[in-house]
């Protein structure tokens, strides 16, 4: 791995002379202003994604959370829980099997079979009697995520649990999931059917929000 203190500001080391310390402290001091400036970009939109999705989750009534995938899970990296409803059920951190969940699905959905079962060597896991453990139903669910582009997941992780997720794209590319998910006893089809279309323009200004935080940075 390289050192960027090796080769800090090297034309300018060059101009000061190696032996002028002024002119090493100002090289380490820029370094490190352009490091700080960088983490100050990404917490800045990191903070307005977590407005966006607090905005959404208080207008719906829902557990919100934005999520990536890490081997053959789901790491929770945001969470938006107003109403404490599913606070042990979504953590920031936690890490659910990708197959048994909405967000899951959707970061699936752009893998190939073939890629996907390389991830679950050991055969899909139940963790309720709703989990799909059979890979030619989950393949085929896939598939009309792939041409819908919404996942959904009916108590699959979690009993009495029902969720909806649409990807967050970059450079064309699924590279989060923004899931929303609600109790089976609040759940209907036109109250899935509303969240849908809320959670697509709230993937558009995530998109947005990223796509402006890689251009500054």
């Amino acid at each position: 791995a390289s050192d960027w203190s090796s080769d800090v500001c090297s034309s300018d080391l060059q101009f000061f002379g190696a032996n002028n310390l002024e002119g090493v402290r100002h090289c380490f001091r820029y370094k490190l202003y352009e490091i700080g400036t960088k983490y100050v970009g990404e917490s800045n939109v990191d903070d307005a994604i977590q407005q966006v999705m607090q905005e959404f989750a208080s207008n719906h009534g829902v557990t919100l959370l934005l999520g990536e995938l890490i081997a053959g899970d789901v790491l929770v990296i945001q969470k938006v829980d107003l109403f404490e409803k599913l606070r042990l059920y979504r953590a920031v951190g936690r890490r659910i099997p990708a197959y048994s969940d909405a967000a899951g699905k959707i970061l699936l959905a752009e893998k190939c079979d073939a890629e996907i079962m390389k991830l679950y060597s050991d055969g899909l896991i139940a963790f309720t009697e709703k989990t799909i453990t059979d890979p030619a139903a989950l393949f085929e669910q896939l598939d009309v995520i792939r041409q819908t582009g919404v996942a959904t997941s009916d108590e699959e992780a979690t009993r009495y649990v029902r969720s909806v997720a649409v990807p967050v794209k970059k450079n064309g590319s699924a590279v989060y999931a923004v899931e929303a998910s609600l109790s089976i006893f609040e759940y209907s089809e036109e109250k899935e059917r509303e969240l849908t279309l809320g959670l697509y323009e709230l993937k558009s200004k995530i998109e947005n929000l990223i796509k402006r935080s890689d251009a500054v940075n």
